[in-house]
């Protein structure tokens, strides 16, 4: 052990390191405490002395191979110790030097990942301090408070905010219900991400459109010589050919002539045949094609020569359908005010119609690139005719008589679709794009409300993911298509009720 003093004065050094609180737990029956010159032993009744661990009092306490007590920091058995001034192993919560650390039941430093008291924190693997701020662990990040607490949801951090998973790990680069996280985290304000426009609280903010700058003077009208036209009064077919407008009024020959919602109309013959059809917008000029180049901006005007534009196909000359390989920049019908049809046949990354007043029929079958629509100023559209639908979006309703949409396999949001109320509106769709399309669409039931559509009489929401579906709420329904849905029993049920009862036109299976 070393050097010994004898009895007598131990006895006396004891007493007084006692009185001022500086001695080690208090004796064990028959055994001892020892110290000189601040150092200290454990001494048995035999005469022995203790070694390694040691019980004495409550504490555990470690002893070197020649007995002496040991404080600090201590290594053996391949974990680290904690042994207070007193020689007492440390459990739980320690401070040292201006660090925490976690000392397991056993004593033992914690390392990694440690839950305590129902929250977790981390220790440094190594070191065992805990982590407090941003901490990157296998590849994620995590953040933790002050208290060294794991944060989890929502977080506002140095001037920003962050959410982060249940497990703690920061998400980025996606969506939150409507907020957005960048790259670094932080979530997105006052900015565009992608389609959709975030408001400076982060909230998505539906039929955002950026407001044009008071400095911006009107872009000048896209010149006549870009379009192909004619004058006349209606046109019929597929409305891309000149020698398709005609002047006069249609000729039913004693036929029934049919008005069709958005200007449309159609001539039936006896045996139910439609022969001709068009849309009939009044005099005017009407634009059959463009001739531009792909990546144009268009901004149509709205006369030429002093002949109002009321109709405007931008498609190229003689195309029968919408081309997404020809891409138009811009489209900017905001000066055409006396226009009452439009259909873009190309893919605008921009549509600007706030102006068109009179707007009766839009049509947009390439719309994948848009990024944001306001329709919210035409309240006269009867027909709206879209393809994938911008997630920043907004519509008048009061005269809105058909919606149709379609969505492909890559659209994996979609604008909530309020048409409650729209009490002129007929028909409801939104269709897959492409036979080979097999997932479901985005609509859920929570996307959309037709809560007092009284006129509406057709729905066709096939292959979405619509769950339930009453349609006894649509007093007018008469054809209702909800094929490849994932429906409860009771909201098949419902429908098929609705069907037997109604004479209504079902369509529930592949």
């Amino acid at each position: 052990m070393g050097y010994r003093v004898g009895r007598g004065v131990l006895v006396l050094v004891l007493s007084a390191l006692m009185v001022g609180g500086a001695a080690p737990a208090a004796f064990a029956a028959g055994s001892s405490w020892r110290g000189h010159d601040g150092a200290w032993w454990y001494e048995y009744a035999d005469g022995d002395y203790a070694r390694g661990w040691e019980h004495i009092g409550g504490n555990w306490y470690h002893f070197t191979g020649s007995g002496w007590m040991q404080t600090g920091w201590l290594k053996t058995g391949g974990a680290w110790y904690y042994l207070k001034g007193s020689g007492a192993m440390a459990t739980g919560w320690q401070k040292v030097g201006g660090t925490w650390y976690y000392l397991k039941g056993s004593g033992a430093m914690a390392e990694g990942w440690q839950k305590v008291g129902g929250t977790w924190y981390y220790l440094s693997p190594g070191s065992g301090a805990m982590a407090t701020g941003w901490k990157k662990v296998q590849g994620l990040w995590y953040y933790f408070d002050g208290s060294g607490a794991m944060k989890t949801d929502w977080q506002w951090i140095g001037g920003e905010y962050y959410y982060m998973e249940p497990s703690g790990a920061m998400v980025a680069n996606r969506w939150i219900g409507d907020y957005y996280v960048g790259s670094s985290g932080a979530m997105a304000r006052s900015r565009w991400v992608g389609r959709y426009y975030v408001g400076a609280d982060g909230a998505w903010i539906p039929g955002y459109v950026e407001p044009a700058k008071p400095s911006d003077p009107a872009p000048a009208p896209t010149p006549s010589d870009r379009f192909v036209y004619a004058v006349g009064d209606y046109v019929v077919d597929d409305g891309n050919d000149p020698a398709q407008v005609r002047t006069g009024s249609v000729d039913a020959s004693g036929e029934a002539y049919v008005t069709l919602p958005g200007d449309g109309f159609e001539v039936l013959t006896a045996g139910g045949y439609a022969y001709p059809r068009g849309y009939a917008c009044g005099r005017g000029v009407y634009i059959t094609g463009y001739k531009g180049a792909s990546g144009e901006d268009v901004v149509i005007p709205d006369a030429i020569d002093g002949v109002p534009v009321v109709y405007a196909n931008l498609s190229e000359p003689g195309a029968a359908s919408a081309d997404p390989r020809w891409i138009l920049d811009r489209v900017d019908a905001s000066q055409a005010g006396h226009l009452r049809w439009l259909s873009v046949g190309g893919a605008p990354r921009e549509l600007r119609c706030q102006g068109a007043g009179q707007l009766r029929y839009l049509s947009v079958r390439e719309s994948g690139l848009l990024a944001s629509f306001d329709g919210s100023a035409l309240s006269h559209l009867e027909v709206l005719d879209f393809g994938a639908l911008p997630r920043v979006f907004a519509l008048s309703k009061g005269s809105l008589r058909v919606f149709s949409a379609q969505y492909q396999a890559t659209d994996g949001v979609m604008p909530y679709l309020d048409l409650a109320s729209a009490a002129n509106l007929e028909t409801f769709s939104i269709a897959r794009r492409g036979a080979n399309v097999t997932t479901l669409g985005p609509l859920t039931n929570q996307g959309y409300s037709l809560a007092g559509c009284t006129s509406l009489t057709t729905v066709e929401l096939p292959f979405q993911h619509l769950t339930t579906f009453d349609p006894f709420a649509l007093p007018s329904l008469e054809v209702l298509v909800l094929t490849g849905n994932p429906l409860t029993d009771q909201a098949q049920a419902t429908c098929e009720e609705w069907a037997q009862e109604t004479g209504g036109s079902l369509s529930l299976a592949l």
